[in-house]
Formats: C-alpha cells, structure tokens, sequence
C-alpha cells in the first residue's frame, strides 16, 4: 500500500518523538501507534466496509480513532 498524506500525517503524530510526545509530553506507546496506522489505512479504503479492531485496555484506542 502507497503511503497517503494523511497516513503520514498520523504516523508523525504518533510516533516515538512525534507530535504528541513533543507537545504534550505523553509517553510513546508502540500499540496506539500501530492502532493508529490500522485505523487510517482502513479509512482509505477504496470501499470501507465494516471494521474490527481489538485492543488491550490501556493502549490509547480513543486517542487512536
């Protein structure tokens, strides 16, 4: 998959010394990231159909969608 605007958008937010370390000092969480990047590639989709997506209690999902 090409890398899009917005997955590289994401990924400067999220990653280790990103934007959310560097702004709000949050401690870097490889999962949140991952989970992140998961959502973003199913929203570019040609067609998006339903999605499911687990993550342990704890890893920033919120913060992720």
């Amino acid at each position: 998959m090409k890398k899009s605007t917005l997955y590289d958008f994401v990924d400067g937010i999220f990653e280790q010394g990103g934007l959310l370390s560097e702004l709000y000092a949050m401690e870097y969480r490889e999962q949140q990231h991952q989970y992140a990047l998961d959502v973003c590639r199913w929203l570019q989709l040609e067609q998006p159909a339903v999605a499911m997506l687990e993550g342990e209690t704890g890893i920033g999902k919120s913060l992720a969608y």
